[in-house]
């Protein structure tokens, strides 16, 4: 399966929905069009959701972008929330450390009242 995303908006959330893997520059560069864009138009703070359900498999080129869009919602006084993290996923963030770096939630309940608090 390739890589795909899609965009829901909720208010002042911004959903990402991410499919597929994560290889190469080549698989991120819709992803990071379309963050970058959410976080540089963002009115107020970035509240931004990463819905990683059906991500099966990402490599440091993902993790690399994971990194700069986490950073970049927190420069401009937002935050990014990853929800639904596969147990394959998790693993490599707990490996690199990135489990304590990136703000994670279960549900998509629980990462909007993180966002909420902002």
């Amino acid at each position: 399966m390739n890589f795909t995303i899609r965009k829901d908006i909720e208010g002042d959330l911004i959903i990402f929905m991410v499919a597929g893997k994560i290889l190469s520059q080549e698989e991120v560069e819709d992803m990071d069009a379309q963050l970058y864009d959410a976080i540089d138009n963002s009115e107020n703070k970035p509240k931004i959701i990463l819905d990683m359900k059906d991500l099966n498999h990402t490599n440091s080129t993902g993790l690399n972008h994971f990194i700069r869009y986490f950073t970049k919602c927190r420069n401009k006084g937002g935050e990014l929330v990853m929800i639904h993290i596969g147990p394959g996923i998790k693993k490599l963030l707990e490996i690199t450390k990135l489990i304590d770096v990136f703000t994670v939630a279960e549900s998509k309940e629980e990462a909007i009242e993180i966002l909420n608090d902002l």
